[in-house]
């Protein structure tokens, strides 16, 4: 069947179902991620039957709005949304951080302008080399010291990719790989940036524990990427997760949530890749980022404070 009312065939996304592919999940979406079933999630979303043949894909559709190029089942369909929202907040804090401005004018002037006629009309080809463009510039920032002006910058060239992102694309696309490559890079980049300006000495006390957070969420953003990832981006994650979390832990009034268990997947991480080639890709290991969220118990509530 094709036309409007196919729900089984796949096409690229529209601009509209992009931009929805980034609606903010609900928190009883979040829960079921975290703590629900795959029939629950199925069942809750009303997007394919939890009967016979919801297991081997025979029964998937797609919904509407669609949010992915390929058909996939909604258990994924709604990770990949809370991950991308995890990215998208990362961004949105990086922004406000640095305008410093409560009323987040900043980020809405750059919202409303991704959303422009022209900006949306900018081919992705354009988007990558734009992204590139920044994280070189951004590069620069960081090599003649200055942090605050590197990460922002890493945040402006990722949000040269919105509406875009890895699920629009097919398995295939070598354009999924070299997106997924520089958002990895991306947000790696921007944990390390939170080291330094923990370490800072223009930045007050009491702004530390968010920066240190910010940190910790760009190493899982980074590691929820794990099919792009190379043993050496692995490596240094797992080794700045452990740092922030340490400096974290000298601020026991803010809330957060510590695990072992966080502390401990790091670790473990880090020694299995010992003396591997960094340029190897991590995938080939079979280490997986999906086993990591619930060895650590993170829930994405946890995961964004």
């Amino acid at each position: 069947m094709n036309g409007a009312h196919d729900n089984t065939t796949p096409r690229p996304l529209t601009m509209n179902e992009l931009w929805a592919s980034w609606d903010e999940p609900s928190e009883d979406e979040s829960k079921l991620v975290n703590e629900g079933s795959a029939e629950e999630i199925s069942e809750a979303m009303g997007k394919v039957s939890v009967g016979a043949g919801a297991g081997d894909g025979s029964s998937l559709t797609y919904p509407t709005p669609r949010s992915s190029y390929t058909l996939t089942p909604p258990l994924i369909l709604l990770g990949a949304r809370i991950a991308r929202n995890t990215k998208l907040t990362i961004y949105k804090d990086i922004i406000n951080f640095y305008s410093q401005d409560p009323a987040q004018k900043r980020y809405a002037e750059l919202w409303k302008d991704l959303h422009s006629t022209e900006v949306q009309a900018y081919p992705i080809g354009i988007r990558v080399e734009r992204a590139n463009q920044g994280k070189e510039a951004a590069n620069k920032k960081y090599k003649e010291g200055n942090w605050f002006g590197a990460m922002y910058t890493y945040a402006l060239a990722w949000g040269c990719l919105l509406p875009y992102h890895l699920d629009a694309f097919a398995g295939d696309d070598p354009v999924r790989e070299e997106i997924g490559k520089l958002e990895s890079a991306l947000f790696s980049n921007i944990a390390a940036m939170t080291l330094s300006a923990s370490d800072a000495p223009n930045l007050s006390e009491d702004k530390k524990p968010g920066i240190l957070n910010l940190g910790r969420r760009a190493v899982w953003a980074t590691m929820q990427m794990d099919e792009f990832l190379t043993v050496g981006i692995v490596s240094k994650s797992c080794s700045r997760g452990i740092k922030l979390l340490d400096k974290l832990s000298k601020y026991p009034d803010t809330g957060l949530t510590l695990t072992p268990a966080e502390v401990g997947y790091f670790t473990e991480q880090e020694e299995k890749l010992k003396g591997v080639d960094a340029k190897r890709m991590w995938r080939d290991f079979g280490a997986r980022r999906s086993a990591a969220a619930s060895e650590t118990g993170l829930s994405e509530e946890g995961n964004q404070k």
